[in-house]
């Protein structure tokens, strides 16, 4: 019996609907599925399916110069390539890029074929391996431009036939990567100043401190493949850094590091480091030490070490990091010593700015003094016995620095040797620099016997950068300024972004005061210890400093010499000290005062300094000193007083007459000394201390007369917290200008 068609049509329809039913049921089940799986991971699906049809390849930007102060040239970023390898483009299948592109590789850069085919095997998946860094424009530019060529140019240069090489022939999974190496122009040049890169980042010296303002910023470029499959390209420019341009001076550096070096071999010393600063703005024309090494090359340790003491330092791995680490610091501001006899004219320019010592005294010395279980002896062992206060300068009296320490007691002492800088950070433009405050007792804690030795210079530390800039106020006319090794910042168009000036701290000293001290200072080289630190042709001064290291019964001595020149009108201040010397003692500041000589007799006349207005004796000590002026104008008094016949007295005083026709540099007019002060409140820095000392120091123009006001126990002491007071200060009416 037939089935009914009727009912097979039915059938066919029921199951029509059934299987519709399904498919649409499955349908809408992927649909949510799809759409589950878009709200969770839909994202993270999306952007992995851009970065299989795009890549972001980072453009380097070009680290900004770094100048002297002249516009030379001192490291600057130079164009570097790296050569890369495409392993996924490199095996493509159906192209001859593994036949080419190796054998291209190969000839141009000399990286073996077969090298090269067995990394792209090694890392099939990888599409950057680095074949080659440090590739010049020259090393490159070969590649560049054979690649650009036709298929027959191609074959031609790889020496293929067209039956070797069939159809298109291109040089396809490799690129090269460009970047930027930095070098040094003059290798071990200031480097302690200069400092390295490391992977592009700022190590020590300048490219540290300034790293940020040197490296830039990256851009990128950004390729895709469009709707039409097609790759398609954009950028984001990279902004080149900016250009520091130093106060250093190229010329300067180098009669340093020149003269620096000669004494290094002479002194047999540890290390010698020398700096230069300008008196009037705090600028350093020049800073270097012995411990110097090439930028270029920062852990070559043949630039400085025999190759046997090379292969003893890298036997021990501590040893080597030890030895690198020392080299790069900065000795200047980051190492610590005594200063020695050079802080004596501190001590006597607080006693004068105070009231407590007249530039008219005299003290007696003896050679030694008792304190508790001590013995504290002079320099000179017999004595100086009686001694005038520009004598015990010069002749580095101990004695005498201790008895005016004594009067003036441990708070004022301590007062002046934070007006002076010493303890607090500088707050120089350098990094690494030694916070010595550490190093030396505060006002609670100084003992008499710490009072004593500190007067002239032992038990406690100061570096190099506080020292000098320190000196300067007390050969200015009384101003500290904050000390500096950028003059300006440019950007990479050439504008000028930034420019440093001369910043004001405070004015610690009179200038009465200062030019006491000065004349000490210049007699300290006419006649007392500093002779040899003469130089022919020029008036200078300054003062000596020999101090002990480590236990007092071990032979270690720094030996030190700091200077300033033209007497009349200081330009520079030139600090020398010799860590270590072969031969220590009292007899070891000569060489640094013999340094200080040799240096400053190039310096002065590159500089155009003032040479000496008078007849000058060849050795260096110059037109008559003031100070002896002034002993033979007394002199000449006393015989006119005493009863000389009036014919000779006549004669006296048209001789008086013209010795009193002081030279310009000799005088202190009024005018200049108002122009100075008007310079000094146009810099607008009163407030430089107000955060950290409460107005303490703040210049603001009155003479502090302190009633009890020193009411914090940490004051003074190791923690050095300025300024924590109870009570306002008392101020004097009268203002001092």
């Amino acid at each position: 019996m037939r089935p009914d068609n009727k009912t097979t049509a039915g059938r066919l329809k029921k199951r029509f609907n059934v299987i519709t039913v399904i498919m649409i049921a499955a349908m809408a089940g992927i649909a949510i599925s799809l759409f589950l799986i878009n709200l969770v991971n839909g994202r993270s699906y999306a952007q992995a399916t851009m970065n299989r049809s795009r890549s972001v390849v980072s453009i380097s930007a070009r680290r900004g110069n770094i100048l002297d102060r002249n516009n030379i040239l001192l490291a600057s970023s130079t164009m570097e390539y790296k050569l890369i390898l495409d392993a996924p483009v490199l095996l493509t299948e159906g192209r001859n890029y593994l036949d080419i592109t190796p054998a291209m590789i190969e000839k141009c850069f000399g990286i073996a074929r077969d090298e090269v085919i067995q990394k792209a095997y090694d890392n099939p998946e990888s599409r950057y391996i680095v074949l080659k860094t440090g590739l010049t424009y020259n090393d490159v530019r070969q590649f560049n431009e054979i690649r650009q060529k036709t298929s027959a140019e191609i074959r031609e240069f790889l020496g293929l036939s067209k039956e070797e090489a069939p159809g298109i022939v291109q040089v396809k999974g490799a690129w090269l990567e460009e970047g930027y190496r930095r070098n040094y122009t003059y290798g071990t040049f200031a480097s302690s100043v200069l400092g390295f890169t490391a992977n592009g980042v700022g190590q020590y010296g300048i490219e540290k401190y300034y790293d940020d303002e040197l490296n830039g910023t990256d851009g990128e470029k950004y390729s895709y493949l469009n709707d039409n499959n097609l790759v398609e390209s954009t950028y984001r420019e990279a902004q080149d850094g900016d250009t520091i341009q130093l106060t250093i001076d190229y010329n300067i550096e180098s009669i340093v590091e020149k003269h620096m070096m000669e004494m290094l071999e002479e002194s047999g010393a540890k290390t010698v480091a020398v700096t230069i600063q300008k008196a009037d703005t705090g600028e350093f024309l020049a800073m270097a030490d012995s411990g110097w090494f090439d930028p270029n090359n920062p852990r070559d340790l043949s630039v400085r070490y025999s190759p046997e003491e090379v292969e003893y330092i890298h036997d021990d791995d501590k040893r080597t990091n030890e030895v690198l680490s020392e080299n790069w610091d900065n000795y200047c501001i980051s190492y610590s010593y005594e200063p020695g006899s050079t802080f004596k004219a501190f001590t006597v320019a607080a006693g004068l700015e105070e009231g407590i010592i007249d530039e008219d005294d005299y003290f007696f010395c003896d050679g030694s003094v008792p304190m508790r279980d001590y013995i504290i002896h002079c320099a000179q062992i017999d004595g100086h016995g009686e001694i005038s206060l520009t004598d015990a300068l010069s002749e580095s009296c101990n004695m005498a620095m201790m008895d005016i320490a004594e009067a003036e007691g441990i708070d004022v002492f301590s007062k002046y040797q934070a007006k002076f800088g010493f303890g607090p950070l500088t707050d120089i433009d350098l990094p690494n620099e030694l916070n010595s405050k550490s190093l030396m007792r505060g006002r609670e804690s100084l003992t008499d016997i710490d009072l004593a030795t500190y007067s002239f210079g032992q038990g406690f530390n100061v570096t190099m950068v506080q020292m000098s800039s320190a000196f300067c106020s007390l050969i200015n006319g009384g101003t500290y300024y904050k000390p500096f090794v950028v003059k300006g910042i440019y950007n990479a168009g050439g504008e000028q972004i930034k420019s440093t000036s001369r910043t004001v701290v405070s004015r610690p000293v009179s200038r009465e005061t200062c030019d006491f001290i000065k004349q000490a200072l210049r007699h300290t080289v006419t006649e007392g210890t500093g002779t040899l630190a003469a130089v022919p042709g020029y008036i200078t001064a300054g003062k000596t400093g020999t101090a002990q290291k480590g236990k007092r019964n071990e032979d270690m001595w720094v030996a030190s010499f700091i200077g300033f020149a033209p007497y009349a009108d200081p330009e520079v201040v030139c600090y020398v000290v010799i860590d270590e010397p072969a031969s220590g003692g009292d007899g070891s500041s000569e060489y640094a005062c013999e340094l200080f000589s040799r240096i400053m007799s190039e310096v002065l006349p590159y500089l155009n300094a003032e040479p000496a207005s008078m007849d000058y004796d060849p050795t260096g000590k110059g037109s008559p000193d003031p100070y002896e002026e002034n002993e033979q104008t007394e002199e000449d008094g006393e015989d006119t007083e005493d009863g000389e016949d009036e014919d000779d007295t006549d004669e006296d005083e048209d001789n008086t007459d013209e010795d009193e026709e002081e030279p310009d540099e000799y005088n202190d007019d009024s005018e200049d000394y108002q122009e100075d002060d008007d310079t000094y409140w146009e810099d607008d820095q009163e407030d430089y201390w107000e955060d950290d000392q409460d107005g303490y120091w703040e210049d603001d123009g009155y003479d502090y007369e302190y009633e009890d006001v020193y009411t914090q126990e940490d004051y003074y002491s190791g923690d050095y917290d300025y300024g924590a007071y109870e009570d306002e200060p008392v101020y004097e009416e009268e203002q001092w200008w």
